[in-house]
């Protein structure tokens, strides 16, 4: 939690968490930063005072303060094996965001996103460690509508500052086992405009603009969803092709019956034929034979 005075001229503050606490002092209107942990707190020497006046459309410097401190705190790595996610996997290296994503506590990354914490943030290499991926993959976990980890996905996907290659990563990272999810997340990439084949660096194969950090997840999320949109294109081309199709099945429904009804009218035609004759061979069968009386 955030501590401090309302000296406007010295003020202390320190921000307490499972990664360890950090202390600020605020002198004269500007901040300097005394970590006590090993992990580096990095990012403290660049808060404003939080006694400045109103900042921009209005947000209060009180405000302004602590969604500094909470995206202080955000950026602070868990470094050890504990907590356990759900499943009992070590969570080393995740954010408050990404546990908030992975246990379903929508609140939480609503509060989080308030702060305009880094919602972007990977912590996987060789997988997707989004926070919207670890959402994505429990779609469903339930029957309601409203479940949480769908209400999250929805939250991120329309979240402005989620960014078109979280996107195209979690999406393609559930692709095979939560095609609604992925449906979901790569159709906002796709209505953001995203081309799969653009900023590709011919002679590196890859973007370059995404990070030089894992280049194969990148090259695999690219991959992925070009089999999504060609799966989309199929499915929009069979919609467009529907009409048709119905209107030849039943075309072919039809000849089919009216074969059918020719060949049954043409074994009635043969069969009246048949006693027909039959008929007429008894009655002169009957004319030729002598009568006694």
């Amino acid at each position: 939690m955030l501590l401090g005075s309302t000296d406007a001229t010295s003020t202390s503050h320190s921000a307490d968490g499972i990664f360890g606490t950090s202390t600020s002092h605020c002198v004269g209107g500007t901040f300097t930063s005394h970590c006590t942990d090993v992990y580096d707190c990095t990012a403290l020497k660049e808060v404003k005072c939080p006694h400045e006046s109103l900042g921009n459309n209005g947000v209060s410097a009180k405000e302004a303060h602590w969604k500094r401190t909470l995206r202080l705190l955000f950026d602070m790595k868990n470094p050890a094996h504990l907590p356990k996610n759900k499943l009992m996997a070590s969570t080393q290296g995740w954010s408050s965001l990404h546990m908030a994503a992975d246990l379903g506590y929508v609140e939480l990354v609503k509060f989080f996103m308030s702060a305009d914490v880094d919602v972007n943030r990977d912590v996987s290499i060789g997988s997707s460690g989004t926070a919207l991926a670890f959402a994505a993959e429990n779609w469903g976990f339930t029957d309601d509508d409203n479940d949480s980890y769908k209400e999250i996905v929805r939250l991120m996907v329309e979240y402005e500052h989620t960014s078109i290659e979280n996107l195209v990563i979690s999406g393609g990272a559930v692709l095979g086992f939560q095609p609604i999810a992925a449906d979901l997340i790569l159709s906002k990439a796709q209505s953001r405009g995203f081309d799969p084949e653009a900023g590709i660096d011919p002679e590196k194969g890859y973007d370059p603009e995404w990070g030089d950090d894992d280049i194969d997840t990148q090259k695999l999320a690219r991959s992925r969803y070009k089999k999504w949109l060609a799966r989309q294109e199929a499915t929009k081309e069979a919609e467009r092709l529907k009409p048709e199709v119905e209107a030849k099945k039943k075309a072919d429904a039809e000849a089919r019956k009216s074969a059918e009804d020719k060949m049954e009218q043409q074994r009635k035609d043969a069969l009246e034929k048949k006693l027909a004759d039959e008929e007429a061979a008894r009655i002169a069968n009957e004319k030729d034979t002598p009568k006694y009386i």
